[in-house]
Protein backbone atom coordinates (compact mmCIF):
# COMPACT_ATOMS: atom_id res chain seq x y z
CA UNK A 1 0.00 0.00 0.00
CA UNK A 2 0.83 3.63 -1.15
CA UNK A 3 0.87 6.68 0.59
CA UNK A 4 0.82 9.59 -0.98
CA UNK A 5 1.08 12.85 0.93
CA UNK A 6 -0.05 16.09 -0.88
CA UNK A 7 2.62 19.38 -0.20
CA UNK A 8 -0.02 20.98 1.92
CA UNK A 9 -0.39 18.58 4.25
CA UNK A 10 3.31 17.92 4.55
CA UNK A 11 4.12 21.64 5.18
CA UNK A 12 1.16 21.30 8.25
CA UNK A 13 3.02 18.46 9.41
CA UNK A 14 6.63 20.09 9.47
CA UNK A 15 5.00 23.45 10.99
CA UNK A 16 3.38 21.29 13.79
CA UNK A 17 6.68 19.85 14.83
CA UNK A 18 8.42 23.28 14.48
CA UNK A 19 5.56 24.24 16.83
CA UNK A 20 6.36 21.56 19.48
CA UNK A 21 10.01 22.74 19.81
CA UNK A 22 8.69 26.30 20.49
CA UNK A 23 6.84 24.77 23.31
CA UNK A 24 9.83 22.82 24.15
CA UNK A 25 12.06 25.50 24.63
CA UNK A 26 10.01 27.77 26.11
CA UNK A 27 9.03 25.98 29.05
CA UNK A 28 12.74 25.19 29.19
CA UNK A 29 13.60 29.06 29.47
CA UNK A 30 10.78 29.17 32.21
CA UNK A 31 12.61 26.43 34.37
CA UNK A 32 15.83 28.40 33.46
CA UNK A 33 14.31 31.86 34.82
CA UNK A 34 12.95 29.91 38.15
CA UNK A 35 16.18 28.29 38.90
CA UNK A 36 18.38 31.62 38.21
CA UNK A 37 15.05 33.03 41.33
CA UNK A 38 15.61 30.23 43.04
CA UNK A 39 19.85 29.88 43.70
CA UNK A 40 19.84 34.52 43.92
CA UNK A 41 17.67 33.96 47.30
CA UNK A 42 19.98 33.39 49.43
CA UNK A 43 22.44 36.46 48.33
CA UNK A 44 19.73 39.52 47.65
CA UNK A 45 18.64 39.94 51.42
CA UNK A 46 15.36 40.51 52.94
CA UNK A 47 14.14 43.52 51.30
CA UNK A 48 15.02 42.42 47.77
CA UNK A 49 13.20 38.89 48.62
CA UNK A 50 10.24 41.31 48.80
CA UNK A 51 10.69 43.20 45.72
CA UNK A 52 11.31 40.16 43.40
CA UNK A 53 8.31 38.27 45.11
CA UNK A 54 5.96 41.23 44.42
CA UNK A 55 7.01 41.49 40.88
CA UNK A 56 6.48 37.56 40.40
CA UNK A 57 2.97 38.25 41.65
CA UNK A 58 1.84 41.07 39.63
CA UNK A 59 3.36 39.27 36.75
CA UNK A 60 1.00 36.61 37.51
CA UNK A 61 -2.37 38.99 37.14
CA UNK A 62 -0.52 40.47 34.17
CA UNK A 63 -0.05 37.18 32.35
CA UNK A 64 -3.92 36.58 32.82
CA UNK A 65 -4.80 40.53 31.93
CA UNK A 66 -2.80 39.85 28.37
CA UNK A 67 -4.76 36.67 27.88
CA UNK A 68 -7.51 38.75 27.12
CA UNK A 69 -5.66 42.19 25.69
CA UNK A 70 -2.96 40.77 23.61
CA UNK A 71 -4.38 37.43 22.62
CA UNK A 72 -8.07 38.24 22.04
CA UNK A 73 -8.26 41.75 22.00
CA UNK A 74 -10.55 42.57 24.88
CA UNK A 75 -9.25 45.71 26.95
CA UNK A 76 -9.94 45.16 30.94
CA UNK A 77 -10.48 47.72 33.84
CA UNK A 78 -11.97 45.26 36.20
CA UNK A 79 -9.00 43.11 36.76
CA UNK A 80 -8.12 44.82 40.13
CA UNK A 81 -11.59 43.72 41.58
CA UNK A 82 -10.63 39.90 40.68
CA UNK A 83 -7.46 40.94 42.58
CA UNK A 84 -9.47 41.81 45.14
CA UNK A 85 -11.81 38.69 45.56
CA UNK A 86 -8.36 36.88 46.25
CA UNK A 87 -7.37 38.85 48.53
CA UNK A 88 -10.14 39.85 51.08
CA UNK A 89 -11.19 36.07 50.45
CA UNK A 90 -7.85 34.83 52.37
CA UNK A 91 -8.17 37.67 54.50
CA UNK A 92 -11.43 37.32 55.44
CA UNK A 93 -11.11 33.41 56.30
CA UNK A 94 -7.98 33.90 58.14
CA UNK A 95 -10.15 36.30 60.55
CA UNK A 96 -13.30 34.52 60.93
CA UNK A 97 -12.72 31.20 60.01
CA UNK A 98 -9.34 30.83 61.83
CA UNK A 99 -7.94 29.41 59.01
CA UNK A 100 -3.86 29.29 59.19
CA UNK A 101 -2.83 27.01 56.40
CA UNK A 102 -1.94 28.87 53.06
CA UNK A 103 -2.42 25.97 51.34
CA UNK A 104 -6.22 25.74 51.89
CA UNK A 105 -6.23 29.32 51.82
CA UNK A 106 -5.06 29.90 48.61
CA UNK A 107 -7.80 26.74 47.44
CA UNK A 108 -10.43 28.30 49.18
CA UNK A 109 -9.69 31.54 47.25
CA UNK A 110 -9.92 30.03 43.88
CA UNK A 111 -12.90 28.27 44.76
CA UNK A 112 -14.65 31.45 45.38
CA UNK A 113 -13.15 33.17 42.47
CA UNK A 114 -14.75 30.65 40.46
CA UNK A 115 -18.19 30.81 41.94
CA UNK A 116 -18.14 34.78 40.91
CA UNK A 117 -16.22 34.27 37.51
CA UNK A 118 -18.65 31.63 35.97
CA UNK A 119 -21.46 33.93 36.61
CA UNK A 120 -20.06 37.20 35.75
CA UNK A 121 -17.98 35.86 32.52
CA UNK A 122 -21.60 34.21 31.24
CA UNK A 123 -22.29 38.33 31.14
CA UNK A 124 -19.14 39.82 30.05
CA UNK A 125 -18.45 37.05 26.73
CA UNK A 126 -21.60 39.16 25.27
CA UNK A 127 -19.61 42.09 25.15
CA UNK A 128 -17.05 43.63 22.71
CA UNK A 129 -14.80 46.56 23.09
CA UNK A 130 -15.49 49.19 24.69
CA UNK A 131 -19.00 47.89 26.42
CA UNK A 132 -16.95 45.12 28.24
CA UNK A 133 -14.23 47.65 29.11
CA UNK A 134 -17.20 50.12 31.17
CA UNK A 135 -18.78 46.69 32.50
CA UNK A 136 -15.40 45.52 33.69
CA UNK A 137 -14.75 48.88 35.55
CA UNK A 138 -18.13 49.04 36.59
CA UNK A 139 -17.73 45.40 38.42
CA UNK A 140 -14.27 46.30 39.83
CA UNK A 141 -15.44 49.66 41.35
CA UNK A 142 -18.55 47.46 43.21
CA UNK A 143 -15.89 45.04 44.53
CA UNK A 144 -14.06 48.32 45.74
CA UNK A 145 -16.91 50.01 47.10
CA UNK A 146 -17.95 47.14 49.16
CA UNK A 147 -14.72 46.48 50.93
CA UNK A 148 -14.70 50.18 51.35
CA UNK A 149 -18.28 50.57 52.53
CA UNK A 150 -18.57 47.22 54.78
CA UNK A 151 -16.49 48.42 57.75
CA UNK A 152 -18.06 45.53 59.92
CA UNK A 153 -16.68 42.68 57.70
CA UNK A 154 -14.11 43.97 55.88
CA UNK A 155 -12.25 46.74 58.27
CA UNK A 156 -13.02 49.47 55.72
CA UNK A 157 -10.52 51.78 55.25
CA UNK A 158 -8.59 50.91 58.29
CA UNK A 159 -7.76 47.00 56.24
CA UNK A 160 -6.84 43.58 57.52
CA UNK A 161 -4.23 42.66 59.27
CA UNK A 162 -2.80 39.02 57.92
CA UNK A 163 -0.80 36.93 60.53
CA UNK A 164 1.97 34.80 59.79
CA UNK A 165 0.74 31.74 58.09
CA UNK A 166 2.21 27.94 57.93
CA UNK A 167 3.32 26.57 54.67
CA UNK A 168 3.06 22.64 54.70
CA UNK A 169 1.93 22.86 58.26
CA UNK A 170 5.46 24.66 59.11
CA UNK A 171 5.34 27.12 61.87
CA UNK A 172 7.24 30.38 61.57
CA UNK A 173 8.74 32.47 64.37
CA UNK A 174 9.42 35.33 62.65
CA UNK A 175 7.98 37.19 59.86
CA UNK A 176 11.55 37.29 58.13
CA UNK A 177 11.83 33.64 57.96
CA UNK A 178 8.29 33.14 56.90
CA UNK A 179 9.01 35.51 53.69
CA UNK A 180 12.24 33.44 52.88
CA UNK A 181 9.96 30.48 52.73
CA UNK A 182 7.00 31.94 51.07
CA UNK A 183 9.55 33.73 48.35
CA UNK A 184 9.84 30.08 47.09
CA UNK A 185 6.25 29.17 47.48
CA UNK A 186 5.54 32.04 45.45
CA UNK A 187 7.95 31.28 43.06
CA UNK A 188 6.25 27.75 42.37
CA UNK A 189 2.91 29.14 42.08
CA UNK A 190 4.49 31.76 39.58
CA UNK A 191 6.30 28.65 37.34
CA UNK A 192 3.26 26.51 37.11
CA UNK A 193 0.90 29.38 35.82
CA UNK A 194 3.81 30.85 33.85
CA UNK A 195 4.14 27.02 31.81
CA UNK A 196 0.37 26.65 31.46
CA UNK A 197 -0.07 29.87 30.18
CA UNK A 198 2.24 28.72 27.51
CA UNK A 199 1.03 26.07 26.21
CA UNK A 200 -1.93 27.61 26.36
CA UNK A 201 -1.34 30.29 24.06
CA UNK A 202 0.54 27.82 22.21
CA UNK A 203 -1.97 25.59 21.73
CA UNK A 204 -4.86 25.28 18.73
CA UNK A 205 -7.06 27.49 21.55
CA UNK A 206 -4.65 29.79 21.97
CA UNK A 207 -4.33 30.33 17.95
CA UNK A 208 -7.84 30.40 17.83
CA UNK A 209 -8.34 33.42 20.29
CA UNK A 210 -5.54 35.19 18.20
CA UNK A 211 -7.87 34.42 15.07
CA UNK A 212 -10.83 36.11 17.07
CA UNK A 213 -8.22 39.30 17.81
CA UNK A 214 -8.08 39.59 14.10
CA UNK A 215 -11.55 39.37 13.03
CA UNK A 216 -14.34 37.82 15.04
CA UNK A 217 -16.97 38.33 12.22
CA UNK A 218 -15.00 36.22 10.01
CA UNK A 219 -14.28 33.77 12.68
CA UNK A 220 -18.09 33.08 13.16
CA UNK A 221 -18.43 32.78 9.67
CA UNK A 222 -15.99 29.36 9.55
CA UNK A 223 -17.37 28.06 12.39
CA UNK A 224 -16.07 29.66 15.68
CA UNK A 225 -17.77 29.71 18.51
CA UNK A 226 -16.85 33.06 19.23
CA UNK A 227 -18.40 33.38 22.31
CA UNK A 228 -17.81 30.32 24.24
CA UNK A 229 -13.48 31.31 23.91
CA UNK A 230 -13.79 34.08 25.09
CA UNK A 231 -16.02 32.85 27.98
CA UNK A 232 -13.26 30.51 28.88
CA UNK A 233 -10.63 33.18 28.32
CA UNK A 234 -12.44 35.22 30.55
CA UNK A 235 -12.77 32.76 33.39
CA UNK A 236 -8.92 32.02 32.43
CA UNK A 237 -7.78 35.30 32.91
CA UNK A 238 -9.47 36.36 35.96
CA UNK A 239 -8.38 33.41 37.70
CA UNK A 240 -4.86 34.14 37.18
CA UNK A 241 -6.12 37.57 38.78
CA UNK A 242 -7.62 35.99 41.83
CA UNK A 243 -4.29 33.76 42.55
CA UNK A 244 -2.45 36.78 42.39
CA UNK A 245 -4.62 38.74 44.96
CA UNK A 246 -4.66 35.90 47.33
CA UNK A 247 -1.02 35.53 46.99
CA UNK A 248 -0.02 39.50 47.85
CA UNK A 249 -1.92 39.25 50.95
CA UNK A 250 0.47 37.08 52.90
CA UNK A 251 3.40 38.97 51.65
CA UNK A 252 2.42 42.21 52.16
CA UNK A 253 0.68 41.11 55.76
CA UNK A 254 -1.88 44.08 55.62
CA UNK A 255 -4.81 44.72 52.92
CA UNK A 256 -6.99 47.79 52.24
CA UNK A 257 -9.51 48.82 49.54
CA UNK A 258 -7.25 51.10 48.02
CA UNK A 259 -4.95 48.57 46.74
CA UNK A 260 -7.91 47.28 44.71
CA UNK A 261 -9.00 50.74 43.14
CA UNK A 262 -9.34 51.80 39.57
CA UNK A 263 -6.18 53.32 39.80
CA UNK A 264 -4.42 49.53 40.13
CA UNK A 265 -6.49 48.10 37.18
CA UNK A 266 -4.59 51.11 34.83
CA UNK A 267 -1.48 50.17 35.98
CA UNK A 268 -2.60 46.59 34.65
CA UNK A 269 -2.90 47.96 31.85
CA UNK A 270 0.13 50.41 32.12
CA UNK A 271 2.54 47.38 32.91
CA UNK A 272 1.28 44.69 29.96
CA UNK A 273 2.26 47.97 27.40
CA UNK A 274 5.33 48.59 28.97
CA UNK A 275 6.48 45.17 28.51
CA UNK A 276 5.00 44.51 25.55
CA UNK A 277 1.44 42.98 24.75
CA UNK A 278 2.03 41.11 22.05
CA UNK A 279 4.85 38.90 23.37
CA UNK A 280 4.33 36.06 25.86
CA UNK A 281 6.72 37.62 27.95
CA UNK A 282 5.92 41.03 28.02
CA UNK A 283 3.70 41.24 31.07
CA UNK A 284 6.55 39.97 33.13
CA UNK A 285 9.16 41.82 32.33
CA UNK A 286 6.92 45.24 32.44
CA UNK A 287 5.79 43.89 35.62
CA UNK A 288 9.47 43.46 36.85
CA UNK A 289 10.12 47.52 35.45
CA UNK A 290 7.20 48.55 36.93
CA UNK A 291 8.04 47.63 40.13
CA UNK A 292 11.18 48.93 40.07
CA UNK A 293 9.89 52.23 39.11
CA UNK A 294 7.08 52.54 41.61
CA UNK A 295 9.61 51.66 44.39
CA UNK A 296 12.39 54.09 43.49
CA UNK A 297 10.93 56.89 41.78
CA UNK A 298 8.90 58.37 44.56
CA UNK A 299 12.17 58.49 46.57
CA UNK A 300 13.51 60.53 43.49
CA UNK A 301 11.05 63.06 43.47
CA UNK A 302 7.42 63.94 44.52
CA UNK A 303 6.18 63.74 40.87
CA UNK A 304 6.60 60.62 40.41
CA UNK A 305 3.02 60.02 38.81
CA UNK A 306 3.84 62.71 36.04
CA UNK A 307 7.44 60.72 35.21
CA UNK A 308 5.66 56.89 35.79
CA UNK A 309 2.84 58.33 32.74
CA UNK A 310 5.52 60.48 30.72
CA UNK A 311 7.62 57.07 30.93
CA UNK A 312 4.53 54.90 28.92
CA UNK A 313 3.86 57.85 26.51
CA UNK A 314 7.97 57.83 25.13
CA UNK A 315 7.67 53.66 25.18
CA UNK A 316 4.12 53.74 23.13
CA UNK A 317 5.70 56.79 20.94
CA UNK A 318 8.84 55.33 20.27
CA UNK A 319 8.68 51.32 21.06
CA UNK A 320 5.22 50.55 20.16
CA UNK A 321 5.87 47.18 20.46
CA UNK A 322 7.15 47.86 24.05
CA UNK A 323 10.61 46.60 25.81
CA UNK A 324 10.07 42.87 24.90
CA UNK A 325 9.10 43.82 20.89
CA UNK A 326 12.07 46.25 20.41
CA UNK A 327 14.74 43.63 22.01
CA UNK A 328 13.26 41.41 19.94
CA UNK A 329 13.50 43.41 16.86
CA UNK A 330 17.54 44.12 17.61
CA UNK A 331 17.52 39.99 17.73
CA UNK A 332 15.58 39.53 14.52
CA UNK A 333 17.74 42.45 12.73
CA UNK A 334 21.44 39.86 13.82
Amino acid sequence: MVYVVDMKEGYNIIKRITLIKKERKGILYIILFTIILAIIRPFIGPYWSFIVAYGLIISIVGLGFNLLLGYNGLLSFGHAGMFGIGMYTLGLCTKYFNISSLEILILLSIIIGLIIIIGLGYVASKLIIVYFALFMLSFGQIIFALTYKLYGITGGSDGLSIPILTILNINFNSRIDFLYCYYYFVLLIFTICTIFMWILVNSPFGKTLQAIKVDDIRATYIGVPVRKYRYIAFIISTLYAVISGALYGPLNGFIYPELISHVFSGEIVYLTLLGGMNYFAGPIVGSFIYTILKVYIPTITEYWQFIMGATLIIMILLFPGGIVGWIYSKFKKR
